[in-house]
């Protein structure tokens, strides 16, 4: 005589309990499923970081291209309230300092943070979250490298002296300027770093690597 599973009374009504066997496949299922899901949602979190260094790296190139040809240029890196990530573009046309473009940057699945160094060797502070402030990377046309870390609310200045040396307002560490060295782009696990080479204003992006803990 086939035996009957028992069934549980609930709420009024008559609810058939679960074999070993639903209750082994239905824990199999589910073991496979979060084994596909979850690498995926690491991989897009890593794609996320990765593209948003891609564009960092591609708006200091253009940034600093423009700044050849003008008096300075500026790249403003900051967070919005909506927790993503953008950049705008400063140069002075020689009257006055004007926005060229602001783009979006990344989202809210990624983290981006920097380093600062005031030897430009060693860096000196890591790990600095960028804020709703953000960071000002200003150019010198004279050298094509940087200046040291302006204090952001120096962007979009329009006097004529916004271009000089002397305006800009650095940010110092015991008393000393400090110049962004890194910037990283943390997602899915991996970091990606656009490494700044100060003394020339170029950058690259290496990427790849485990998070720090």
């Amino acid at each position: 005589m086939k035996k009957k599973h028992k069934k549980y009374i609930l709420s009024g009504s008559f609810i058939e309990g679960f074999s070993l066997v639903e209750m082994i496949v239905t824990i199999a299922v589910f073991s496979i499923m979060t084994a596909i899901i979850v690498p995926s949602f690491y991989h897009l979190f890593c794609s996320d970081a990765k593209a948003g260094a891609d564009k960092m790296t591609a708006a200091l190139s253009f940034t600093r291209k423009e700044a050849m040809s003008r008096l300075s240029g500026k790249v403003h890196l900051y967070q919005k309230e909506d927790g993503f990530y953008y950049t705008d573009f400063y140069v002075h046309d020689g009257s006055k300092e004007v926005l060229l473009e602001s783009r979006k940057l990344a989202g809210k699945r990624v983290d981006i943070s920097y380093n600062l160094t005031c030897d430009l060797m060693t860096d000196t502070k890591t790990g600095q979250k960028v804020s709703k402030e953000g960071i000002l990377l200003t150019y010198d046309r004279s050298t094509g490298g940087f200046f040291p870390l302006q204090e952001p609310g120096t962007a979009g200045k329009n006097d004529e002296v916004t271009a000089t040396k002397a305006y800009f307002q650095p940010v110092l560490i015991e008393e000393k300027p400090a110049y962004v060295s890194r910037i990283i782009f943390s997602g899915g696990g991996k970091d990606y770093q656009v490494i700044l080479h100060v003394q020339t204003g170029t950058c690259e992006l290496q990427g790849g690597r485990d998070e720090k803990r």
